[in-house]
């Protein structure tokens, strides 16, 4: 046989959301889940042996919206007076912090590099989670995404930027045909504006009916699922009609919102600890007080909205909405489950979130998610019990070990 790793003498929490089973053991064999439970000793006969007693043994944790753009500022004239070269390098470095705080697997919901980055790290060039990209969000002229004034349309591409724009049906249907053509895992598009928004808000309703279906039609005959960026009710309701897979953001949800969610299963992305990092440093950071006034704003809706989803049944998956820049940088991603659970979230569907429910948004969740045999070998291994405390998740000391595709990635033993 081939490669093997057995972990061994650990509480396990598998992301099923079954009950932890302590003294638990894990063999994984090429890359590949073998055995989770009781290893028989001929099983193990020659694996590397890691000693996990004391600790916790979960699933790699995933985030399903995070933008891989390298960006260091939200000072879009600094954006423009920095290399796309720049930006790139900076971008594949910051896979390495994903590892590093347990991630091995992340969404990019819109990049200049993102599907390259993908390439990067598949073919073993750079060390990094698994990625599951977009390439650029989909936007109209006006929208969320587009850099008014500073660039004109025609050169958003040119520049490196995280959008491409589209108005009419037609040119809906043959832009997302040009991101498939991209290599885009899956489409993203907007539905409402953003926090960011250079003109208008999140509450703002954006492309029309016919657009979205176009958009949407053009994804699932290709195959691929489509996210919508929909902070209103009217946004998210436009993205539902239009069969949309998983709405992200969703400040403002209502009862009838949340029960037709749950009952078409579709997936929330939770999207709230980038929210509070720019409500509560924005300012201290020179962050546009009219963008820290909408964080501060948002805020206050998007706990509530949270919980009533999950009370009426929806599938949440955690998302950080991190873009390398302060204040939301990569690092923070786990903080989005402690809100979670201060929210009202008990702890485990707090990690569910970032496992089985976050493989589900990115179309993975046959090879990743849960610990179970045949599925990739991707686990963390923490020092702590977050189910007691989920705040030790936000601590990358704590993760001793982060393994993917049975290959050790961080080791901290």
């Amino acid at each position: 046989m081939g490669d093997k790793l057995l972990v061994r003498g650990a509480r396990l929490v598998d992301g099923t959301g079954a009950p932890p089973l302590d003294n638990a053991s894990l063999l994984a064999v090429d890359g590949r889940i073998e055995i989770v439970g009781d290893v028989p000793a001929e099983a193990a006969h020659g694996a590397t042996i890691v000693d996990a007693t004391g600790k916790t043994m979960l699933p790699g944790l995933i985030d399903a919206h995070v933008h891989l753009v390298g960006w260091r500022s939200v000072d879009q004239s600094r954006f423009l007076a920095e290399p796309r070269e720049l930006r790139t390098i900076r971008a594949a470095a910051d896979l390495r912090i994903f590892l590093e705080h347990g991630f091995t697997a992340v969404r990019d919901m819109g990049s200049a590099d993102g599907v390259y980055l993908r390439r990067a790290v598949d073919e073993g060039t750079v060390r990094g989670p698994r990625i599951v990209s977009a390439y650029k969000m989909l936007c109209q002229t006006g929208g969320n995404g587009d850099m008014i004034p500073v660039v004109p349309r025609d050169r958003l591409d040119e520049v490196g930027w995280l959008a491409t724009l589209a108005d009419g049906v037609d040119a809906c249907r043959e832009t997302t045909r040009w991101l498939l053509r991209q290599g885009a895992d899956f489409i993203k598009l907007c539905t409402s504006g953003g926090g960011a928004s250079e003109r208008g808000g999140a509450h703002e309703v954006q492309f029309t009916l016919p657009e979205v279906r176009a958009i949407i039609e053009e994804a699932h005959r290709a195959g691929v699922k489509a996210a919508a960026h929909a902070h209103n009710r009217e946004s998210i309701r436009l993205a539902l009609d239009a069969d949309v897979d998983t709405v992200e953001h969703a400040s403002d949800i209502d009862d009838e919102l949340a029960g037709r969610m749950a009952a078409e299963g579709k997936i929330l992305c939770a999207t709230i600890v980038n929210i509070r990092c720019f409500a509560d440093e924005g300012a201290s950071l020179g962050v546009a007080p009219e963008i820290v006034e909408k964080a501060r704003i948002s805020l206050r809706s998007k706990g509530e909205s949270l919980m009533r989803a999950f009370e009426a049944g929806v599938t949440i998956a955690h998302g950080a909405d991190t873009g390398g820049a302060p204040p939301a940088v990569h690092g923070i991603n786990a903080g989005n489950l402690s809100i979670f659970v201060d929210a009202g979230m008990p702890p485990m569907a707090a990690i569910e979130t970032a496992t089985r429910n976050a493989a589900a948004a990115l179309g993975l969740e046959d090879l990743i998610g849960t610990l179970e045999p045949g599925k990739a070998a991707d686990l963390v291994v923490v020092d702590g019990d977050p189910l007691a405390d989920i705040t030790i998740l936000e601590d990358p000391q704590r993760f001793t070990l982060v393994v993917k595709d049975g290959r050790i990635e961080v080791d901290r033993r």
